[in-house]
């Protein structure tokens, strides 16, 4: 939200205040965004709302790469619950909550391992969530959108009904 806060601004873009804030608010609402869809309809908002400078710099700076800072994309693509930038800060504030200071080096071994348990536990506990959900299709049964999600996980079938949809706009011409 700093890099926002810092390129949106009165000078650089040449708006009001009031549309600052009011662009600040939508993009921060769009970066804590549940879903792909809840990301659409408030981008679609800033896009009727804002002014073109303010949609200028987002579309070209930010929206192409929309999965790598929204939190609900974020959470889709793996990311298991972690919501730092760093995976490296991620786990060195867990082991400065377990392990003191001025502990011994069998204490922080120790503790090293027990950390490392329940991480694995933690993981393994939502990759089993994961593959215990059900994904209810209004596809026929003999649909391939119905077959694939069977087969795949709800991540990997959203890309290939994605795909599929796009597919049925593509029209082959040939020119003789």
């Amino acid at each position: 939200m700093r890099s926002f806060r810092r390129e949106i601004t009165v000078d650089k873009l040449g708006i009001t205040p009031g549309q600052r804030l009011f662009s600040l608010e939508l993009v921060h609402k769009m970066a804590y965004a549940k879903s792909a869809h809840d990301y659409d309809q408030l981008h679609e908002q800033l896009v009727a709302n804002c002014p073109k400078n303010v949609i200028n710099y987002f579309d070209t700076n930010w929206h192409p790469i929309r999965a790598q800072w929204t939190m609900g994309m974020k959470f889709s693509t793996g990311c298991f619950m972690n919501t730092t930038n760093n995976r490296l800060e991620s786990f060195n504030s867990k082991l400065k909550s377990v392990i003191d200071r001025y502990s011994s080096l069998e204490n922080l071994l120790e503790n090293n391992f027990i950390i490392l348990t329940a991480l694995c536990a933690e993981r393994d506990h939502t990759a089993a969530i994961q593959v215990q959900k059900v994904t209810i299709c209004s596809q026929p049964e003999d649909s391939p959108v119905f077959k694939y999600r069977s087969q795949l996980t709800s991540y990997a079938a959203n890309f290939v009904v994605e795909q599929i949809s796009l597919a049925s706009n593509v029209s082959n011409r040939r020119s003789r």
